[in-house]
């Protein structure tokens, strides 16, 4: 039984790599941009005309881990580092969760099997890469805190400080999740309300862990990470009652909600089953568990201009839960063969879906064939689904498409400038150079086409490079362009269409005598 269960988990953890061997570029919202960056730090801001539209620059002392080991690749293999960091994000809290479960509660279970099947959130799949490989690396680090019982006190503390150190060169949430796991560990099994020690070690690792690395990033990093101005995004997400009902399913939705509901509930079924005798939980970490799921309904969705804070705790806190508890042992001869094969259907469903989804990006990418090096594109996409509604992976909500960062290709494959690739000081080490910060931001979305009628200064931050889009960029790339929007681009006399590859429509912008940027 125990090779069966651990063929089973090993086939679990590999089939998380399905969909990214079946798509080149998988449609994770924030990918393409990712992409993009990391192919300029690799040596693509160094090529003419790039390197006087952008530049490395090493301010941020966060988040920044899988940008300088980019460095260590070159523009042709960045793509496959970049594919890896998918890999990586997708597998590593699974994997984590397994080794924090089987410190806590000794071997392994069957019940680790099912951990793979909670990769696919909605996290993962906005492509927030840095937190999700954030935090399995804070999970794996809690899972070698247990191992460091044997040495003393002292070392042990600063064996937390240095992690936490590394972890918060990773995502600033990944420092954070690792003080709440040692926090949760310190109460160990019992009550956490009943033990003075307790608290009193909790403190000593929370301390350790989070506050010795937060006090010299304050001391010595280059930059503090800063957002968008106040405003840019809604505060609570728009609708509060519907942006908390996304953020509570955010860890087990997908792309379709009826699919999802039934996956989870085969799953749970199974669980249920093979554990008839019950469940041990640790609770320190379902306590933990519990509280990261309370932040998440209560804080806002947006932090110091920074969007989709509210949706990292859910994530956080099933991970945290699956770590903490294991089923007594009990009748699961078959649990962990049906729990594989749960895991294997999850993770065909969303290679079908990745690979359906690069007709969408060969679209864009033959639509950009036309852009010459030097160009100035400007994004932008059609609101309304297309006959018979929006294909599958097009959207992950309504108001979410995972299409909408793929003009972001222009820089690597035509050497073109977009208005809106990451460059957020002190949290991504790349900016605009002057002659092309008018007519950037330092993180933004495409515009919709609508907004290209109305008047400019009603535009805020985000889509500020819209201001003067006539005069100061070459070409638009509508995407989302086989949709059927009353308010197209195709009725503008200013625009001339170049390419028609059905997802992707490319323009030429025949407006007033154009200006260089900065000038």
């Amino acid at each position: 039984m125990r090779r069966v269960t651990g063929a089973c988990l090993f086939l679990a953890l590999a089939g998380l790599a399905i969909p990214v061997l079946v798509a080149p570029v998988p449609p994770l919202i924030d990918f393409p941009n990712h992409l993009a960056r990391l192919w300029l730090l690799a040596g693509g801001a160094a090529v003419a005309p790039l390197d006087t539209m952008y530049a490395p620059s090493w301010t941020a002392s966060t988040n920044v881990a899988t940008d300088l080991l980019a460095t260590l690749a070159n523009t042709q293999t960045v793509t496959a580092y970049a594919r890896f960091l998918v890999l990586a994000a997708a597998l590593l809290p699974p994997l984590g969760a397994v080794l924090l479960n089987r410190r806590l509660f000794g071997g392994l279970s069957w019940v680790q099997v099912a951990f793979p099947a909670l990769a696919w959130s909605t996290t993962m799949l906005i492509g927030l890469l840095n937190f999700q490989i954030g935090l399995g690396l804070a999970l794996m680090a809690a899972a070698l805190d247990l191992g460091l019982q044997r040495f003393g006190a002292t070392p042990r503390l600063l064996v937390r400080a240095a992690l936490g150190c590394m972890l918060i060169l990773v995502h600033v949430f990944a420092a954070g999740f690792y003080a709440a796991l040692l926090t949760a560990m310190a109460f160990g099994f019992r009550p956490v309300w009943r033990s003075t020690a307790a608290w009193a070690n909790a403190a000593a690792a929370a301390l350790a862990s989070l506050g010795v690395p937060v006090l010299l990033f304050l001391l010595f990093g280059a930059a503090i990470p800063s957002g968008l101005p106040a405003g840019t995004y809604p505060l609570w997400g728009g609708d509060f009652i519907l942006n908390k009902q996304l953020v509570a399913v955010s860890p087990f939705y997908s792309y379709d909600i009826r699919f999802d509901l039934l996956f989870f509930a085969l799953l749970w079924l199974v669980l249920r089953a093979g554990a008839g005798a019950g469940w041990f939980r640790h609770r320190g970490m379902t306590a933990a568990g519990l509280a990261l799921a309370t932040i998440g309904l209560v804080i806002p969705s947006t932090v110091d201009g920074t969007p989709l804070i509210d949706y990292r705790f859910p994530i956080m806190a099933l991970f945290t839960l699956a770590a903490g508890w294991r089923p007594a042992p009990g009748p699961s001869r078959f649990a962990p063969v049906l729990l594989l094969a749960l895991c294997l259907t999850r993770d065909g469903a969303i290679a079908a879906i990745w690979s359906a989804r690069q007709a969408d990006v060969r679209a864009v990418e033959r639509a950009l064939t036309q852009v010459p090096a030097g160009a100035r594109v400007l994004p932008a996409f059609r609101c309304c689904a297309p006959p018979g509604g929006q294909p599958y992976g097009r959207l992950i909500r309504a108001n979410m498409g995972t299409f909408g960062q793929l003009p972001a290709l222009a820089v690597p494959e035509r050497h073109a400038f977009i208005p809106n690739l990451f460059a957020i000081p002190g949290r991504h080490p790349l900016r605009v150079l002057p002659a092309y910060a008018d007519i950037a931001v330092i993180e933004g979305p495409p515009a919709p086409v609508g907004l290209l009628r109305i008047d400019p200064s009603r535009l805020g931050f985000a889509l500020r490079y819209l201001r003067q889009w006539r005069r100061t960029f070459d070409y638009m790339l509508v995407l989302n362009a086989d949709a059927l929007d009353p308010e197209a681009e195709d009725t503008l006399p200013e625009l001339d269409l170049l390419a028609d590859e059905g997802f992707a429509r490319l323009y030429r912008i025949n407006g007033p005598a154009h200006v260089t940027p900065g000038r």
